[in-house]
Formats: C-alpha cells, sequence, structure tokens
C-alpha cells in the first residue's frame, strides 16, 4: 500500500509538472534551446582551437633542433577524441530530454489512463536491477549527467541497465589486456611500420609507382594488425573496463562486422555506439523531416567524414581532407555491395562482398591512409620546419652581430652591461645557496 501511495504521488507530482510546463511561453523554450547549442558548439570549439594552436608548428620553438612534437600530436589527438565523444553525449542529452518535455506537455491534455502509454513512445522500458525505475524530469540531476558522460554510450536514456556488482578479478584481467595489447602495438608499429613508411618516402619523391606499392604492401599486414589491436583495446578492453567499473548492464559494443558481406553491414556492426547515435539523433530526425533515405545516408557519412577528418587534420594541423573522402568514398561502395548481395548468386556464394571488404580495408584503406599521412606529416613538415628554424637561425644570427656591433660600438655601453651581468650572476649564486 505504501508503495503504491508513493507511486501515485509521485504520478501526480509528474501531471503537475506537465501542466506547468505545458503553460510555459515559447519563448523561454527556444532561449534553452540557443543555450545547448552554444554550449554544444563551445564544448568541440574551445577545445578543437586549443589543440590547433598549442602544436602549432608556426609557434614552436625551433631553436631546439631535437625538440620532438610526437607528444603534442598523441595528446592532441586523444583531447579530439574526448571532445567528439563528450560533443555527441550532450546533443543526446539536450535531444532525448526535449522528447521527454514533450511527452510531458501532450500528457497534460490527455486522460490519466493514457499518460503510461504516452510516455512509453518517447523513453526506454529498459528495468533497472536494483529496481529503481527513474521519470522525467527527476533524471534532472547533476549525478545522472556525470554519470552518462562517464557510462560506454554516447545515446542517453532514463534507465540504463545495471550489473548487480563489480568484479575486481575482470578489472584485473582488463587492465593485464591492456598492457599487453599497448606493447604489442609500440612492437608492430616501432619494428614494422615506421621502418617500411620511412623507405617508402623516397620513392615517392622519385615517383617511382612499384616501389610505391611494393612498400605499400609490405606494410599491410602490420597495419591490419595495429588496427585490429587499436580496436581490441577500445571497443572491448577499455569500453567493458568502463562498464564494470560503473556496473554498467549493456556491454555489446560491437557484433561481427569482420562476417560483413557488405560495407553498409559493416557500418552497422563494428562500432555499435557511434550507429545508434546516428540512427537515433541524425537519420530518424532527417527522415521524419521529409528528407529520402539517400538523402539521410548522405548526410550521415558527410557528418562522420568531417569528424574523421578532425580527428587527424586538427593534431597533425594537416587539413588534407585524406580522410573525409574516404569517409565519403564508402557511399558507392555501400550501394555497389549491397546491389551486388542482392542480385548476383555467385557472388553471396563466393562470399564476393566480405573479400572486397577485406581487401580494400588491408590495402587500399589504412596502409595508403598511413603512408600519406606519414609523408605530409614528417617528409612535408619537417621541410617547412626546417625552413622555419634557418629564418630562426638567420634571426639569432642578426641579433648577435647587433649584439657585438653594439658592444664594439660603445665602450662606456660595454663597461655598464658588463657590471650589470656580474651582478646578475652573484644574485643567482646567493638565491641557489638560499635555496640549498
Amino acid at each position: 500500500k505504501r508503495r503504491r501511495r508513493r507511486r501515485s504521488s509521485r504520478m501526480l507530482l509528474s501531471l503537475c509538472t506537465c501542466a506547468f510546463s505545458a503553460t510555459r511561453p515559447r519563448a523561454s523554450e527556444r532561449l534553452v534551446r540557443l543555450l545547448h547549442v552554444l554550449n554544444c558548439a563551445a564544448a568541440l570549439g574551445v577545445p578543437t582551437l586549443a589543440v590547433w594552436h598549442a602544436g602549432d608548428p608556426k609557434r614552436r620553438d625551433h631553436s631546439d633542433p631535437d625538440a620532438s612534437p610526437s607528444s603534442t600530436v598523441i595528446w592532441g589527438a586523444l583531447l579530439c577524441f574526448a571532445t567528439i565523444i563528450i560533443f555527441m553525449k550532450l546533443v543526446s542529452y539536450a535531444h532525448v530530454n526535449n522528447d521527454y518535455r514533450l511527452a510531458a506537455r501532450e500528457a497534460a491534455n490527455v486522460p490519466m489512463d493514457q499518460v503510461e502509454d504516452l510516455i512509453a513512445k518517447y523513453t526506454n522500458t529498459v528495468a533497472d536491477t536494483e529496481g529503481l525505475m527513474v521519470r522525467y524530469p527527476y533524471n534532472l540531476t547533476l549525478q545522472d549527467l556525470y554519470y552518462f558522460w562517464l557510462a560506454p554510450t554516447l545515446t542517453y536514456q532514463l534507465n540504463f541497465p545495471r550489473s548487480p556488482r563489480r568484479r575486481g578479478w575482470m578489472v584485473a584481467t582488463l587492465l593485464l589486456r591492456a598492457l599487453l595489447t599497448v606493447s604489442l602495438m609500440t612492437f608492430f608499429c616501432q619494428q614494422h611500420i615506421m621502418p617500411s613508411v620511412a623507405e617508402a618516402t623516397g620513392s615517392i619523391d622519385r615517383l617511382e609507382p612499384w616501389h610505391i606499392v611494393e612498400r605499400l604492401l609490405y606494410v599491410a599486414m602490420p597495419v591490419t594488425y595495429t588496427w585490429l589491436l587499436m580496436f581490441y583495446l577500445v571497443f572491448h578492453l577499455f569500453l567493458n573496463l568502463l562498464a564494470e567499473l560503473l556496473r554498467f548492464g549493456d556491454r555489446v559494443f560491437y557484433k561481427d562486422w569482420w562476417n560483413a558481406t557488405t560495407f553498409e553491414e559493416y557500418w552497422r556492426l563494428w562500432n555499435l555506439p557511434v550507429h545508434y547515435w546516428m540512427v537515433r539523433h541524425l537519420y530518424f530526425p532527417l527522415h521524419r523531416a521529409g528528407l529520402s533515405r539517400g538523402v539521410c545516408v548522405f548526410v550521415v557519412f558527410l557528418y562522420s567524414a568531417a569528424f574523421h577528418e578532425l580527428l587527424v587534420s586538427v593534431p597533425f594541423h594537416m587539413p588534407r581532407l585524406y580522410a573525409f573522402g574516404a569517409m565519403l568514398g564508402q557511399i558507392p561502395l555501400v550501394a555497389l555491395t549491397k546491389r551486388l548481395q542482392e542480385d548476383s548468386r555467385l557472388w553471396r556464394e563466393i562470399s564476393g562482398g566480405n573479400f572486397l571488404f577485406w581487401a580494400t580495408f588491408c590495402v587500399v584503406g589504412q596502409p595508403m591512409a598511413v603512408l600519406l599521412y606519414y609523408y605530409d606529416y614528417c617528409v612535408l613538415g619537417q621541410a617547412a620546419s626546417e625552413g622555419l628554424m634557418s629564418q630562426a637561425g638567420s634571426v639569432q644570427a642578426a641579433a648577435k652581430a647587433a649584439a657585438v656591433g653594439s658592444i664594439t660600438d660603445n665602450p662606456a655601453a660595454n663597461l655598464a652591461r658588463g657590471v650589470l651581468a656580474s651582478f646578475g650572476q652573484l644574485l643567482d649564486a646567493a638565491i641557489r645557496k638560499s635555496e640549498l
């Protein structure tokens, strides 16, 4: 009886909140939506600009020839990756709660027995293992938002499935496997990929196509192994580690994409968090707005291409549009493999779609991208860096010459500079002694 009373009181409070929200002026909703847009734009734009300016070669100190920008690139790529994730989570949080708000407004004008059916149109029906079913607007808390930010998902919902407890042995094994995976990735990069790609740069300079193809085939397998290890590290180990620490119950982050017979099937299976976000917040809203299926698919790939390019161009400071063009090039491959899979019996029997996918993935896709970006960043970028260093050296030489000329031209100024230099040395020695 107490549970029924609590449930009825919470339902009454929810209806009062719905009625209050239904009577609010529409201008406040427009203002809140504008603030959501500005917040998402700032969450994406500010870190991106910070990464772009922090590792800009023109702003780097070129007086030290041994300074390596690799650490700046790695941390910049990680920051861009985290920025995109936060941006997508903020968009999902605002979009889903807007749907709940629409359901609340409609619920204020329907009978009591239809409220549950109406809210079910917008919300999920996943039950928590602890039996706590959160209803809008009780989910609008900082604790709920922080949990969603850390959860291994990009699509917000009111109630996530929860596991009963954390398993310490599972956390330990995931960390151990992650350490071994990172070691293997480092081995492949240092021992197989980097030497082969470095040898290919000379062939590219001399425009020797056969040697370029030879290097490309040689680097294809280690690049593929490294990419598979990275996929295993991120989608299996890291996401399961987050799920175990947060007791997140939904552990399906990918499906058997390696058996895909079409490119459309591959993009639907290999990254389920992103796929669910695209379908929920981009594809279906565009389709409900009246756009055709082909236009919706094009917009989805265009969005994905823009963020793939951002992940590479901003940390490396190279807007080459290789990743952007590669993602848009998937659209005709999706249509081609789907048509062949439906119309050709021989194509289905020999698993032609799966063969074409792995051939494109292992030879044309990943290795070609690594070769092109390495050449542009290390060869062309090094030449530009050497030019900047030579300019800096000439400026320093001119400054030294001017300083020498000023010293030899004015003996009185010479004596004053010597006295000040001696006083500065004595002061530095006194400070070091006091610190000791």
